[in-house]
Formats: C-alpha cells, structure tokens, sequence
C-alpha cells in the first residue's frame, strides 16, 4: 500500500515539473515564434502592396492614352501608405521587430531603429520605383502628400490611379501624368 502511495506522489511531482517546464520555457518560446511570424506575414503584406502599385503605375504609363485603374491594397497594422509628389516618391511604413529578419543586431536595409522603449525594434520602409517617363500627384495635387495610417488595425484601402498622356510635353515635363488619390 505505501508503495501505491509514493508512485501517486512521484506521478504527482512528475506532472508538476512538467507544467513548470511547459509554462516556463515553450509558452514564452511559442509567443516569441508566432510575433515573428505576424512580422513576417506583415512585411510580405506591405511587400506584395509596393509590387501592385508598381505593377499600375507601369501598366498605365505603357498605355500611350488616359488610363484609370483601381487598386485594392491590404495595409497591415501600424502601417502607413505615403504619397509625396515633391520627393516623386510613393511608400509603405511600417514597425517590425529586429529579430525577426536580422539575428546579427544589424539593422536590414530600407530600416531604420527606433529607441528602445518602442515595442518594434525599427522601421521599414519599402518605395515604389517609379518608372522614369511618369510624374505623380497626389490626390490631384502635385504639391500637397497625403499620408494614410492604419492604426492598430489593418485594412484593405483602395486607390484610384487616373493616367494622363501628353505626347507633346515639353521637356522637363514628362509625358505621363499619374495621380493616386485614396478611395476607389
């Protein structure tokens, strides 16, 4: 009888270790894998966003006519979508953890680091190329930028590229014109 006593008694310390060791190391190791993998799906969202955009400004600057065309793009959280015609540059923002993309602490490039009470580590920022024969405006103006932020949660935002073709442009005017306005 006292033999069945002691066995329940390991069985019991047995099951406790194992919590502890379950509670202790693979919980906190299984938060740390699924944020890097929310890095990682929000970066290929933010990546996947930039090709589109570009894909629309070549599309419609190979069209020789007026072109308009509307883009859904998924901004994930705590993005932000910029549109600056003084710079002629179109971007996508956002936080990512450093370790996720880099174990050596060296900052990937199109990175930046943030100070270390930021709960990301820094900030990327992926451009849209933009093709050589455009000039962009923004919302209809080719001075005025517009910023869109997402917050704390994502969403799918739509954009209007209208494309103008002027062939007989004179230099240093370019002969398209692409304006990107929010709203579809």
């Amino acid at each position: 009888m006292r033999s069945r006593g002691q066995a329940s008694i390991e069985f019991i310390f047995v099951m406790v270790f194992m919590f502890v060791i379950i509670a202790g190391i693979i919980l906190p190791l299984s938060q740390s894998f699924q944020s890097s993998l929310t890095d990682v799906g929000r970066a290929g969202s933010v990546s996947s966003g930039v090709k589109q955009v570009e894909y629309t400004l070549r599309l419609l600057s190979g069209t020789n006519a007026k072109g308009k065309q509307v883009v859904g793009i998924f901004l994930p959280r705590d993005t932000s979508f910029l549109c600056d015609p003084s710079l002629d540059d179109v971007n996508i923002s956002l936080p990512l953890a450093l370790s996720v993309f880099n174990t050596d602490g060296s900052v990937p490039p199109s990175c930046v680091l943030q100070e270390e009470s930021s709960p990301y580590a820094m900030i990327c920022e992926k451009s849209v190329p933009i093709p050589s024969s455009v000039d962009i405006t923004c919302g209809g103006s080719s001075v005025d930028s517009f910023v869109i932020e997402t917050g704390g949660v994502g969403f799918t935002q739509s954009f209007t590229f209208q494309a103008v073709y002027t062939p007989s442009a004179l230099p240093p005017s370019l002969p398209y014109v692409i304006d990107i306005r929010p709203g579809g």
